[in-house]
């Protein structure tokens, strides 16, 4: 058999809050969704993760990726993700955080799961060509700074792209076309 799936990650950097690197990550998402490259979607912020101690906060990006692994093509984009992992250290990031996330975008898929009964659907549905399409997750980590993807995200994710400031969906475009990831459409 071929290597097992796995995650693929792109840090998306644009200089500045308001530059639409959070517009970008989401319309990323839209469109895989939109070309049938994605099951799941989830748009992940700093406020659905950031409540409680460090365990909660750990135990809350962990139940994320949980569910998003359970799914067979799945996308999150983790916005602000400097602010995802941000903590008390001198660096002003939390090492739990930082060894969580480094953890997911590195594990395994669970082994798949067995079907028994007649809830298949009819040959040739989407929903049968999603079931036998490779499992994959995709996490696009957005951040708006370019210190930050210098120093510890870059060490996270396999793949970074500057953005530019994206005003518009051919902006957007253009962008995720030049990454190695099949994001943009097919035409611009």
């Amino acid at each position: 058999p071929g290597s097992p799936p796995r995650v693929e990650s792109l840090l998306l950097v644009a200089g500045g809050k308001g530059s639409g690197v959070t517009a970008l990550g989401a319309w990323a998402a839209a469109a895989a969704v939109d070309r049938e490259m994605a099951d799941f979607v989830k748009l992940v912020t700093a406020a659905d993760i950031m409540s409680g101690d460090s365990a909660a906060r750990v135990g809350a990006l962990t139940d994320v990726f949980s569910e998003a692994r359970a799914m067979r093509r799945s996308i999150l984009v983790l916005d602000d993700v400097d602010d995802l992992v941000s903590g008390d250290s001198a660096a002003g990031t939390s090492a739990a955080m930082l060894a969580t996330l480094h953890a997911q975008l590195r594990q395994p898929f669970p082994d798949e799961p067995t079907s028994g009964g007649d809830d298949r659907p009819a040959s040739g549905s989407r929903a049968e060509a999603s079931r036998q399409s490779p499992r994959s997750l995709l996490v696009i980590g957005t951040t708006s700074s370019p210190q930050a993807a210098c120093s510890f995200l870059s060490r996270l994710f396999e793949n970074i792209q500057v953005a530019p400031l994206v005003e518009d969906e051919t902006a957007a475009a253009f962008v995720l076309s030049s990454s190695s990831l099949p994001l943009a459409p097919a035409t611009v």
